[in-house]
């Protein structure tokens, strides 16, 4: 079984949640352009085997760099983050940095680690998640149940897309977000 969460912050989530109650887990995939809770990440996944992809962020379109804005939490990076200020912005907290990281597509992540069946796929990318979703070439690859935040999204677009692609609605314990799962 394959796992794939794009957006981990600190992995205290319903990802984290599902992964622990699995057994026989081949293959998990955590992507988050920010590295400042590895710690709380590695203790969440404590001997499960992970690969955590930095420094990037995953987009509907593969170019070099993008603007990547953080707010504040205590001298660190908080909750919200995104390629949109406006985003930051709209959650009440100040932007405290801007990064560049570089923008790549999920597709191509997860061909170039040979994922085709991936039994979840889970994004959180403030505001980004249907851009995601709908990058994927859906017929190349097998993903069972597909998860996202419902606010912040283009959801009839993304519903649309999945239900194109042969999914439908459904509900996956442990997760509140939107559930397609592939029939």
């Amino acid at each position: 079984m394959n796992l794939v969460q794009v957006g981990v912050w600190k992995s205290d989530d319903a990802f984290s949640d599902f992964v622990k109650a699995q057994i026989g887990v081949a293959k998990i995939l955590l992507i988050d352009p920010l590295s400042q809770h590895d710690e709380l990440v590695e203790r969440c996944y404590d001997g499960i085997p992970y690969e955590m992809v930095h420094k990037c962020c995953v987009g509907k379109v593969e170019s070099e760099t993008i603007d990547f804005y953080c707010s504040s939490d205590n001298g660190g990076y908080g909750a919200v983050s995104s390629t949109d200020p406006r985003h930051i912005l709209k959650h009440g907290v100040r932007i405290c940095d801007q990064l560049q990281v570089e923008v790549v597509l999920l597709g191509d992540l997860l061909e170039e680690r040979g994922l085709k069946n991936i039994e979840v796929s889970a994004v959180d990318a403030e505001g980004k998640d249907a851009e995601i979703i709908m990058s994927l070439d859906l017929n190349k690859l097998n993903i069972k149940f597909i998860t996202f935040e419902q606010i912040h999204v283009a959801a009839k677009e993304c519903i649309k897309f999945l239900e194109s692609h042969g999914y439908t609605l459904s509900k996956l314990e442990p997760f509140q977000d939107i559930v397609f799962e592939k029939v």
